[in-house]
């Protein structure tokens, strides 16, 4: 291994175990020359990235996820809604999942029908995401949280009995850097590029803020053509405010984020559910419990996972109130599914999570009705549960 390699393996290191996330490779590259250049030692790295500003923040926001975390567990409380019949007519088929594991870059796409967990995808070399299903045209899109034109995005056609990879074609598709959440919004397909990425007119500039990647999406029985991207930039700002998911609700478009700024200036450290215009602009923000994520509807209500906290709450969008729904146990909640009679809901160890010990790389089916709970283990614990979908037959 030649230097270089040497130091991107340190510093690529640093960032995680200091900031819980991978740098970019203008990053790596920056602290590098400064080591060749003899601005900093290697043997000062450490404290660097442990007094950096970055590191400090993060730090109090663990605090902060705590503390709140602590508040929520005292704050449940489960009303048992007694002899209410279950409505088997009403409920999904078929539950889909998708997990990865960012240590070995592999990824599973899960089946859970009559409470039997069944691998029925596998990819060594992908990170899938986000998931979005066309129940018309019975087709699954996946994200590929890896940066790869030919498979950035997957489709599966799904019957009955089989679940296959059919082909997707891109055509002047504009790629993205950690492709989160994906939704298809009036005939178009919405992709959430969460960590920023590689401008469309300069292949040399990357773009650190989050944005959303609108394309056009054609459909035939073979094949899925996603064509003629647009990035749009929903805060017209500059931070970074980890964008993730999207849905929608009454033929308007929301969509989930760690922050959220006041006319594109003012950044707000405190979560957001944002509602945007035709033009993918932010025109209002309800602030939320801290790191939403996974976005799901039921009757008239968005629920959404705060992952750091542990925790799943519903949100009156008529005016901005919150419900909390279930507190769970030391776990990074991610991936969300409501129905008529249960929440389905995934939780994750997570690189910088404030907790410890949990019941990670798991599914909890929770009833609604009698607050009893059954957990659907993930073979391998490190894996990181995405996201959760039904399917009607």
């Amino acid at each position: 291994m030649s230097l270089d390699e040497n130091l991107h393996v340190i510093i690529e290191k640093l960032y995680i175990k200091f900031f819980a996330r991978d740098p970019s490779e203008k990053e790596v590259e920056l602290w590098i020359n400064k080591i060749h250049s003899k601005e900093v030692k290697v043997n000062e790295l450490t404290d660097l990235f442990k007094n950096s500003i970055e590191h400090i923040q993060r730090e109090a926001w663990k605090k902060d996820l705590l503390m709140m975390s602590e508040k929520l567990m005292g704050s449940l409380t489960i009303e048992a809604k007694k002899n209410l019949p279950i409505d088997k007519k009403l409920e999904p088929n078929r539950i889909i999942i998708s997990v990865c594991n960012k240590k070995t870059n592999q990824s599973v796409i899960y089946s859970l029908e009559n409470d039997q967990l069944t691998p029925i995808f596998f990819n060594s070399d992908m990170l899938l995401y986000g998931m979005y299903y066309h129940e018309k045209e019975k087709i699954l899109l996946v994200t590929n949280l890896h940066t790869k034109i030919n498979s950035q995005i997957l489709a599966f056609k799904l019957t009955e009995k089989s679940f296959e990879p059919i082909s997707v074609i891109f055509d002047n598709y504009i790629i993205g850097k950690e492709i989160h959440g994906i939704h298809i919004f009036k005939g178009k397909l919405i992709a959430v590029e969460t960590a920023g990425g590689i401008d469309k007119d300069d292949e040399d500039v990357y773009v650190p803020f989050s944005r959303l990647i609108v394309s056009e999406i054609d459909f035939s029985s073979k094949s899925v053509v996603i064509k003629n991207s647009i990035r749009y930039n929903p805060f017209s700002c500059n931070h970074s405010h980890h964008v993730n998911d999207v849905c929608e609700y009454n033929d308007d478009l929301y969509l989930s984020s760690f922050s959220y700024c006041i006319d594109g200036k003012k950044e707000i450290h405190i979560g957001a559910i944002n509602k945007l215009d035709e033009n993918f602009n932010v025109i209002s923000s309800i602030e939320t419990m801290p790191t939403p994520h996974s976005l799901s509807i039921y009757e008239k209500k968005m629920f959404f996972c705060s992952s750091g906290t542990s925790s799943v709450l519903s949100l009156n969008l008529a005016d901005g109130t919150h419900k909390l729904e279930i507190k769970c146990l030391e776990a990074w909640a991610r991936g969300l599914l409501c129905t008529p009679n249960f929440i389905y809901l995934g939780y994750s160890a997570a690189r910088g999570t404030v907790f410890t010990n949990g019941s990670y790389g798991s599914i909890m089916k929770f009833n609604k009705i009698t607050g009893e709970a059954q957990i659907f283990k993930i073979p391998n614990a490190d894996d990181q549960v995405c996201s959760i979908l039904g399917i009607l037959r």
